[in-house]
């Protein structure tokens, strides 16, 4: 209740008082709820300042009547502004890449004519500068309108997302390679299947003939079967490398002598002729079978990338508590900006536009043996 009092003239020489007795029931309701509510409001203003210090974005406040821009302290620096530098809006379109610049500017047109309840979010590239690369920027905003429904004021947040795209282009590129790998896989493996399959079949018509059967077909079957193999083994080791699981089975062997044993399908052919000088009666101790599996790849790799280059040269060095096995060929060798990929995962450095079979896992694994073994290598 609110009470009010006033004294009034003496009336028969008694003192008078008026008073007035209001209820103010509804007004103090009215009045407490405007302090809770601005209590409310207070501290949403200060989650509000938490929640954008936190999340680091940089604020930013476009008076659409004076045209003036405002960018907070951690604005600026998302576009390699100083504190004290000033800007306007087509100065602000300046800093984003040529290739956005025309899309923000007609979002921003868009929310301040009402589109999409006057809301505007974007993601754009900043202009490149020199020595500084470009940011990624994810913008946030929303313009508010007087009673005429005229825009007077457009607000909003930036943040720094370079490492989420960053993280989002390699994502895109890796499930690329992996789309891709999988189809070289698929067909790798189809193809001596298919031989296998064949060849399966007409022994399979001639199996009460023998007489018939052609050694050729037996020969094309055990060459398709140890494709296969190949293909499986290298998927294998792949697992086994990407879960920590391979093992060494370590003893001491002579390399020339593994390295002598493990050509011998290419000297079989009649085609290569491969010479092993250097230090030829080194021994080492390492697992002689992944050696091997080294070895066999680099081999290979020659015979597949340089085929006109008819003489291999494997050359053995020791030195100190070393040993550098070099595989060495006459063909037109590697590009230089594609040697710091040649041991990567399914990568294959193609020549003239040339395809080659297989997986592009092969060096991958021979690094991943050489690692394991403590060892480097180079292209």
């Amino acid at each position: 209740m609110l009470l009010n009092g006033q004294q009034l003239d003496k009336v028969n020489d008694e003192q008078v008082i008026l008073l007035a007795i209001e209820d103010v029931t509804d007004q103090r309701k009215v009045e407490e709820g405007l302090a809770e509510v601005e209590t409310l409001f207070q501290e949403s203003k200060e989650r509000l300042k938490l929640a954008v210090d936190a999340a680091e974005m940089g604020t930013w406040d476009f008076n659409l009547l004076t045209k003036e821009l405002i960018l907070d302290k951690r604005c600026k620096p998302l576009f390699d502004l100083a504190p004290t530098d000033h800007l306007d809006h087509s100065q602000y379109l300046n800093l984003i890449g040529p290739e956005d610049r025309d899309t923000v500017e007609a979002a921003v047109q868009q929310a301040i004519v009402g589109e999409n309840k006057g809301e505007f979010d974007e993601e754009f590239c900043t202009t490149e500068q020199e020595h500084k690369k470009a940011k990624w920027i994810k913008s946030k905003g929303k313009v508010y309108f007087n009673e005429h429904g005229k825009a007077i004021r457009f607000v909003g947040t930036s943040l720094d997302i370079t490492t989420q795209k960053t993280i989002e282009e390699a994502n895109k590129e890796l499930l690329k390679k992996k789309d891709d790998f999988m189809s070289i896989a698929s067909h790798e493996l189809k193809t001596p299947i298919t031989t296998l399959q064949a060849s399966l079949q007409v022994l399979d018509r001639l199996k009460d003939n023998p007489a018939k059967i052609s050694p050729l077909l037996i020969v094309r079957a055990n060459r398709s079967m140890e494709k296969i193999n190949t293909l499986i083994g290298d998927l294998l080791d792949v697992s086994k490398i990407n879960q920590g699981q391979l093992q060494l089975n370590k003893t001491n062997f002579t390399i020339a002598k593994l390295i002598d044993d493990c050509c011998e399908h290419i000297l079989a052919a009649g085609i290569y002729n491969i010479l092993i000088s250097g230090d030829l009666a080194t021994e080492v101790y390492a697992d002689a079978e992944r050696i091997d599996q080294v070895i066999i790849n680099f081999v290979n790799n020659a015979v597949k990338y340089a085929p006109a280059s008819k003489e291999i040269v494997i050359q053995i060095e020791k030195s100190d508590k070393q040993v550098k096995v070099s595989i060495i060929d006459k063909g037109p060798g590697v590009p230089p900006e594609k040697l710091p990929h040649l041991f990567e995962r399914y990568y294959q450095a193609d020549n003239n536009g040339s395809t080659y079979s297989g997986l592009g896992l092969g060096l991958y694994i021979s690094a991943e043996i050489i690692k394991k073994h403590n060892g480097n290598w180079c292209g």
